[in-house]
Order: structure tokens, then sequence, then C-alpha cells
């Protein structure tokens, strides 16, 4: 399928963000919009063939986090079972390099290192997967960590892999210049969405009423060691995940209504395997299903006509209460599935998002999180 402009792009004003003012919101990605999972996957995959198709060759797939971490598992699962997934991440961990997101707003992104060099080492091409790049600077900023860093990384080839590219003709051909190169679904130049929102008005996201709690149940995740921040084998989670998405969805019926729909929510950084368990629902036959994630974005609220952002709530985060993330466009839905793969004790990012929910016409909520027996923290106290 060939993508338009128009497939995925809308312009949403950040809320109480100097350094940009405007945030480029794909309709199609799952994550600040809902879409159907088929869908979803559907615009991942052409860009996935698009990069497969185009003489790369890597054993090595970098996802920026949060809004790319889906993106760049599917670009990675087509080169291979032995291809290695590793994602940026801004949660806590050990070994990493440090770089710079200097637009956002929360602008420090890391790199696991543990194994790295390793990875560069077996890899011809190093691909890095993105929603969008608008002026290259954080792809700039990765790469002169990770070359500083591993002098393997020094002759590879970086290959930039976007739904999205803004660049200009030069600043492409200064990258090539670099041994980096961008492939891309859609190509846009010549807009200057800061003063597309110049003048909008916005209102904040909003709390939930937490006195309005829905019908509560919990699935847990079989234990695994598998985690994207610290580098995965494709051949590995393939396995793992093809078999554990069929049993939570047995798990799920039994809690889900014969018909209606349904959301399936990823938090934060954590969106891949919700958006598998949300096809896995979607291609029964049986739900009208969307698919989307909590994000740490402050976006303005706008009744205005053909604004992509109407409605949302400001939460505690599943990853560190005290911070906020924020779910937009709540619908009203027969049940909402919410998968996450924090090990936090703290209760109120559950009750936030269930009461929001509810707020919105859903008294069916389920929370799929990690077996709280297979951390030390001992999960969440309910």
């Amino acid at each position: 399928m060939i993508y338009s402009e128009n497939d995925v792009l809308r312009v949403a004003k950040r809320y109480n963000n100097n350094k940009r003012k405007y945030l480029l919101v794909n309709p199609l990605q799952g994550k600040h919009m809902s879409v159907k999972p088929s869908q979803a996957l559907e615009m991942m995959n052409a860009l996935a063939d698009k990069v497969a198709q185009s003489n790369v060759k890597t054993k090595l797939v970098i996802g920026f986090a949060e809004t790319a971490t889906a993106i760049g598992a599917v670009c990675a699962k087509k080169f291979g079972n032995n291809c290695i997934y590793l994602t940026t991440t801004r949660e806590d961990i050990t070994d990493y390099i440090e770089f710079k997101e200097e637009h956002s707003h929360a602008p420090g992104q890391k790199l696991y290192t543990k194994n790295l060099n390793r990875y560069i080492n077996d890899t011809n091409d190093i691909v890095i997967a993105e929603d969008e790049i608008s002026t290259g600077n954080t792809i700039k900023n990765i790469i002169t960590k990770i070359r500083s860093k591993f002098a393997y990384a020094r002759s590879k080839r970086f290959v930039v892999a976007s739904i999205i590219n803004r660049l200009t003709d030069e600043k492409i051909e200064e990258f090539k210049q670099e041994n980096i190169e961008f492939i891309y679904l859609v190509r846009i130049e010549n807009r200057d969405f800061e003063e597309e929102c110049k003048g909008l008005r916005i209102t904040e996201p909003k709390k939930p009423d937490l006195k309005n709690v829905p019908n509560m149940r919990f699935i847990y995740i079989s234990k695994t060691e598998l985690d994207a921040r610290k580098g995965i084998e494709v051949g590995k989670y393939n396995n793992f995940w093809d078999s554990e998405i069929k049993r939570l969805y047995n798990d799920i019926v039994s809690f889900l209504p014969n018909s209606g729909k349904i959301l399936v929510l990823g938090t934060e950084e954590y969106m891949i395997e919700p958006l598998y368990l949300a096809e896995k629902i979607e291609s029964s036959g049986n739900y009208d299903v969307y698919f989307h994630a909590t994000t740490r974005s402050p976006i303005g609220i706008s009744s205005r006509e053909n604004y992509p952002i109407n409605s949302g709530y400001s939460l505690h985060s599943f990853y560190d209460v005290d911070r906020k993330t924020y779910i937009y466009n709540i619908a009203s839905y027969d049940a909402v599935i919410v998968m996450t793969d924090s090990d936090a004790e703290n209760v109120l990012p559950v009750y936030d998002i269930a009461c929001a929910v509810k707020e919105n016409g859903c008294n069916n909520f389920i929370c799929i999180k990690r077996k709280k027996e297979y951390y030390d923290a001992g999960g969440w106290n309910i």
C-alpha cells in the first residue's frame, strides 16, 4: 500500500512545551489515537518491507522510545531469527550511553550497551527505527554517541527507517556523506507546523474521578526475561510471544462479552506485545477491536474541527507513580484491556485508567501484568 501525508499525519499542539510547540500525530500508529490493530501493523509492515527490499543487510535494529518501539519490532522481524532488536528507553537501566532528544518533554534517552559491541561487530548495517524525522538532530546525537564509544560502528552504515521524513534534500545529502541513509513511507517538506498551531486555544488533560471504579480483573504474563530495552533475539522473542499471546487470548475470552467494541491499551514504551494481542482478538472476527497506548507526551485538548486530540486524562505512570502519563480520545468500549510490563507495586496507575474508561461508559476492565512472584518487589498489592 502507498501512504500519503493525509493517511499518516495530524497536527496537535503540545501542552506547556516551548521547545517545540507542535506534535505530529499519526492516526495509524496506535500511540496517541486509537486504531484498528490490522491497520497499524499494515503500515508498520509497509515500512519494514521497504527497508528489507532496499539492500539493507542487518542483524541489529534499534527502535526509538517511546513512539517507535512497535515500528522497530516489526522491522526487526523482517531480518530473521538471529536479528537483535534493541530499544532506547527513558526508564532506569544500568550499562548505557545517554543521548538527547532535545525537543522532547523528556529529553534524556538511554541505550543499553552491555552486549552492543558484539551486536555491532556482527552486522553490516545498523537500522534505527523512528516514527518521524524532523531535523535529524536526535539521529545525529545517538549515532555520534555510538560511534564515539564503539570503534566497530565507525565503519558501519546506519539506515534510518521512519514513517515520515521531513528533511530537505540538502540535509539528506549531508547525512549520506557520514554514511547515514534514510528510508521512509512519506516525505513532507515546506510546512510550518509552529505557525499552524499559533493562536490555537487548548486545555490540559484532566484527572479521572477515582470514586467511580469499574469491575476489575487481572491476568498474568508468564515468566520471561525477554526485554527489548536490553536487546532480544527475534527468534526467541517470536517463539515465546506466539505461544503467550494465544494463552492470554484464551484467558481473556471468558471475561469478554460475546461481541462488542474492545480496546487493548499498552503502556508508554510497551507497545508491540499489546498490539499483537489486539491483532489476535481482532482476527477472531467477533469484536470491533482498537489499540493504542499511554504516553508521556502532554498534548493540548481542543474541540476545533479536524484537531486530532479532543479529550484526555492525566494519569500516574505505571513505571513511576511520581510522574505523569497521559491517555487521549478514550471512547465508549464494551471492554478495555490494559497490558503492561511494569513490575511497580503502586496500584494508583491501574485505578487511574480503570476509572477513566468507566467515566466513558466501560464497566469491564482487564489488566494484564507480569507475574508478581517473579519479582523481588512483589508486584502490586491488590
